[in-house]
């Protein structure tokens, strides 16, 4: 016991002299020492190991490290795997914040809908009930409305939830599934400008974003992609344009009837 807590000790605040003694051991060494470490720690550890002996690392207890561990380790971790081995991690990754994270970081570019992607949402399994979900809307912050979707056991989007019909179904029960709307996903390699043009807007003020399995990235808002579209030629409509142009002309008589007023005084 005493032993395992100074290992823990050792790899949570020196994991690359941690890193450098284990390298120096068998795989099966190094990977019975790298089980006992908690998560985060292994992570850390594992972020200052060479490739070959990551090479011998589980699939299963890499992608566990990538989750669990700081950002900036599980970073470090995919960059020594090379861009196809690291890209097939990420996407083993469960969770949907860091999954989405580490592929902006990894795969879409600046100008890309995958970039800007948030996980400000609620995400509902197929099997919740209705009033599990209401308990969790419930106890979601004052006066923050946030998308809610519904995912399937490998995070597929299903839908969105519809508030009204899932209201209206709580004194009959059933499941969150049973109150479901179609929604339209979007794919994340797509550019901003290509997502802005989209007539979906008209009807939709949030949309999810959904990978090639059609599993869950997060969302992205209409004001989000709006404000961030590349610029336009500046097109004010009819009504706001007069009232502009109106604004002005009355700074400007202003400022011509102070000089007048202010010669008549001189």
């Amino acid at each position: 016991m005493a032993d395992s807590v100074l290992l823990a000790t050792f790899a949570a605040q020196q994991p690359e002299r941690f890193a450098a003694l284990l390298a120096e051991g068998s795989a099966e060494e190094r990977l019975n020492v790298l089980t006992t470490l908690a998560p985060p720690a292994a992570a850390a550890v594992g972020a200052h190991l060479g490739k070959p002996e990551l090479a011998d690392v589980p699939d299963t207890m890499l992608v566990h490290w990538i989750e669990a561990g700081a950002f900036d380790d599980a970073i470090a971790l995919l960059g020594k795997l090379g861009r196809h081995d690291a890209l097939q991690r990420i996407g083993m990754v469960t969770d949907i914040d860091r999954r989405r994270r580490l592929q902006q970081f990894f795969v879409f570019p600046l100008h890309s809908l995958g970039n800007i992607t948030s996980a400000e949402l609620v995400q509902v399994g197929d099997r919740a009930t209705i009033r599990e979900v209401l308990d969790e809307l419930a106890d979601q912050a004052a006066n923050r409305e946030q998308p809610v979707v519904v995912v399937d056991g490998n995070g597929r989007l299903l839908g969105a939830l519809d508030l009204w019909r899932l209201v209206l179904r709580v004194d009959a029960g059933g499941l969150a599934r049973d109150c479901l709307k179609s929604v339209p996903g979007l794919r994340p390699e797509i550019s901003i400008e290509s997502a802005a043009e989209l007539p979906l807007w008209r009807d939709h003020t949030w949309l999810p974003v959904v990978d090639s399995e059609q599993r869950l990235l997060g969302v992205v808002t209409r004001a989000r992609i709006l404000g961030l579209r590349e610029p336009q030629r500046e097109t004010v409509p009819i009504g706001e344009g007069i009232v502009e142009l109106g604004s002005q002309f009355v700074t400007v008589s202003a400022d011509v009837l102070g000089e007048i007023i202010g010669h008549d005084e001189r």
